[in-house]
């Protein structure tokens, strides 16, 4: 019988086609068959014939039913093609190469002689970068690592299904990400929009729910806007290289803005507003600087988001770092910072804001990941108007790049409550309190979580 052909690998980065003539060549593309490290087959070509459709996988895009399929399938330069082992990952080349490498270090990971390393922190960066890993939570999903495990061909990364059998995650990851862009799904997806379809109605309902319980944060925010030949593969490289912004000697004079504001983390979503970076009648200033811009548009990186404890110190907050970027600019004789309408706070915090830009204190001080962050979560006013705020790797998310406008922006989001708690910590009682009662239900669940953890 004939050797089955093997399809062909565009090129990409040079580290990426090193991994890929690194990989075994002579195993062929099979989307649905059982890859090194499982115990059970893929679950994912049972799938096609199920009638639920898993809304929290697009958490991101959990606006109305008719965002259940928002990706593009039009040919373009940016068509990624198949990888010869793992298959189609995702629609766009970018993020299709980012997750070839993600699996092949997941591979690499269970291979390692004579045990596997477990390196978390190397795995979150790479699910990050290949816009992946948001099914975890919820507990929906818990990676485990094990160096070896008696009568059992897993090792390092794996995860345990339902029935009990552990899946290499490396596997479990393709499965999910080639099923997750199957024309098959698409279709499902397609045919629930139409009112007709006997589950429309029930996941119309779902989606209302799901956005229902998503708890409202108050968030301060700054976004950089500078040239996108600018990004480097390491974000705080990116950020060093665009320092000083400005100067008396025009470093960078006129290539770098930015953009600080506030939200209410719209349906759970802790970044900067979504709006920025979406057509609407009246557009941002990001937008209108970055994807509404015909001619050499500006990219845009999420530098800080700030998690405040009531509504008061998000907007009195705002309005500090507003007086902060005026007197800057004025200093500097620059436009570095985007200047906007804000609430306007004490005359205290107004002299407080003014004295750190005349005594040169900057807006942000690097740090290295790991180390205390601040502000800290459920911040005070005080808290937010001592400068300077920190700054570190994992806090810089590129949101648009011009050269890949086709890549989706995964927002990290909050489902519930719960979910709030478990990242930050309780939220004070200045939370629940605004002038319309639209926490108080918030309060309640809040007490529910601590009756039923007392009680346990």
């Amino acid at each position: 019988m004939p050797p089955k052909k093997i399809p062909k690998v565009s090129v990409g980065p040079l580290d990426v086609l090193v991994g890929r003539m690194n990989a075994n060549p002579l195993r062929t593309l099979n989307n649905n068959r059982n890859h090194a490290g499982e115990e059970v087959a893929s679950s994912g070509r049972g799938q096609e014939n199920e009638v639920v459709i898993d809304i929290s996988d697009n958490e991101d895009e959990l606006g109305s039913l008719d965002e259940l399929n928002r990706s593009s399938t039009q040919p373009g330069p940016s068509t990624p093609q198949p990888h010869y082992r793992h298959g189609d990952l995702s629609k766009n080349n970018h993020e299709q190469l980012a997750r070839e490498e993600l699996l092949d270090w997941l591979e690499g990971v269970a291979k390692m002689k004579p045990r596997p390393v477990r390196n978390d922190t190397m795995r979150e960066d790479l699910e990050r970068k290949a816009n992946w890993g948001q099914q975890r939570y919820d507990g929906k999903l818990e990676v485990l690592f094990a160096t070896s495990i008696p009568k059992s061909p897993v090792k390092g990364y794996y995860i345990t299904r339902s029935n009990g059998k552990r899946n290499g995650l490396s596997s479990y990851y393709g499965s999910q990400m080639r099923g997750g862009i199957s024309q098959a799904k698409s279709d499902r997806n397609e045919a629930y929009l139409d009112p007709s379809h006997p589950l429309h109605e029930n996941i119309k309902m779902s989606m209302t729910q799901s956005t229902h319980n998503r708890p409202p944060m108050d968030l301060i925010y700054v976004a950089t806007l500078f040239p996108p030949e600018e990004i480097k593969p390491n974000l705080m490289e990116t950020h060093l290289g665009l320092e000083p912004v400005q100067s008396e000697e025009g470093s960078n004079h006129g290539l770098v803005e930015e953009y600080g504001g506030s939200c209410c983390g719209d349906k759970g979503q802790f970044s900067i507003r979504v709006t920025h970076l979406t057509r609407t009648v009246n557009p941002s200033e990001i937008y209108i600087r970055t994807i509404g811009r015909l001619v050499d548009p500006m990219a845009c990186m999420e530098k800080k988001i700030i998690l405040c404890d009531s509504t008061s110190t998000k907007e009195m907050g705002e309005g500090f770092m507003m007086i902060y970027m005026q007197r800057y600019n004025r200093i500097h004789n620059c436009n570095r910072y985007i200047i906007t309408v804000t609430a306007t706070p004490p005359p205290d915090i107004i002299r407080k804001a003014q004295k750190y830009a005349d005594d040169g204190v900057p807006l942000f001080n690097i740090i290295q990941d790991g180390d205390q962050a601040h502000p800290p979560p459920w911040a005070t006013l005080d808290e937010v108007t001592t400068l300077p705020w920190t700054v570190s790797q994992k806090d810089l998310i590129v949101r648009y790049d011009p050269r890949h406008p086709d890549v989706k922006r995964h927002y990290k989001n909050f489902q519930n409550l719960k979910q709030l708690i478990d990242e930050f910590g309780e939220p004070p009682t200045t939370y629940y309190v605004t002038g319309d009662g639209s926490r108080d239900d918030l309060k309640r669940q809040f007490d529910a979580i601590i009756a039923s953890r007392d009680n346990n």
